[in-house]
């Protein structure tokens, strides 16, 4: 009786332990997914904000006129 006890006491305890490193590897894969995906989350953030910050820069640029520019001629007189 008391070896039979001591079995399934084996039996649970390592019944225990592995489901605890199986738990715990569950956690670790899960914490790791969680980083990788606000990496990439991150990453996206930042390309977003810099072609805002590029766009921004494109809007705000001095521009050309598109009319014809006018040139101002000097009046010469034909005096000696």
């Amino acid at each position: 009786m008391n070896s039979r006890l001591l079995r399934y006491a084996a039996v649970l305890l390592a019944a225990v332990l592995l489901l605890q490193f199986y738990f715990i590897r569950e956690l670790v894969v899960m914490e790791i997914l969680f980083a990788l995906v606000l990496i990439v989350a991150l990453v996206g953030a930042g390309t977003v904000c810099l072609i805002g910050y590029s766009l921004w820069l494109w809007l705000e640029r001095p521009r050309r006129s598109h009319a014809r520019p006018r040139i101002a001629w000097k009046e010469r007189s034909i005096e000696p």
